[in-house]
Protein backbone atom coordinates (compact mmCIF):
# COMPACT_ATOMS: atom_id res chain seq x y z
CA UNK A 1 0.00 0.00 0.00
CA UNK A 2 2.75 2.38 1.17
CA UNK A 3 4.59 2.01 -2.15
CA UNK A 4 1.80 1.96 -4.12
CA UNK A 5 1.04 5.52 -2.96
CA UNK A 6 4.81 6.57 -3.13
CA UNK A 7 4.75 5.41 -7.10
CA UNK A 8 1.54 7.23 -7.29
CA UNK A 9 3.44 10.38 -6.20
CA UNK A 10 5.78 9.99 -8.30
CA UNK A 11 4.64 10.22 -11.14
CA UNK A 12 2.08 12.97 -10.08
CA UNK A 13 5.44 14.94 -9.64
CA UNK A 14 6.76 13.86 -13.14
CA UNK A 15 3.77 14.90 -14.44
CA UNK A 16 3.37 17.96 -13.25
CA UNK A 17 7.30 18.39 -14.04
CA UNK A 18 6.54 17.46 -17.64
CA UNK A 19 3.68 20.18 -18.16
CA UNK A 20 6.18 22.91 -16.37
CA UNK A 21 8.56 22.44 -18.81
CA UNK A 22 6.23 22.46 -21.61
CA UNK A 23 4.90 26.00 -20.81
CA UNK A 24 8.51 26.95 -20.38
CA UNK A 25 9.48 25.70 -23.95
CA UNK A 26 6.34 27.54 -25.16
CA UNK A 27 7.15 30.83 -23.39
CA UNK A 28 10.47 30.47 -24.97
CA UNK A 29 9.57 30.16 -28.46
CA UNK A 30 6.31 31.59 -28.71
CA UNK A 31 3.18 30.90 -30.64
CA UNK A 32 3.22 28.68 -33.22
CA UNK A 33 4.36 24.80 -34.13
CA UNK A 34 7.55 23.63 -33.41
CA UNK A 35 10.24 20.83 -33.67
CA UNK A 36 12.84 20.75 -31.33
CA UNK A 37 15.28 17.81 -30.98
CA UNK A 38 12.70 15.65 -32.90
CA UNK A 39 9.80 16.86 -30.38
CA UNK A 40 6.93 18.82 -31.36
CA UNK A 41 5.49 21.61 -29.56
CA UNK A 42 2.36 23.25 -30.53
CA UNK A 43 2.09 26.54 -28.66
CA UNK A 44 -0.76 29.49 -28.70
Amino acid sequence: MVLTLAIVGVAIAMSASAVNAAVEVCNQLGEGTWDVDGVTYTCG
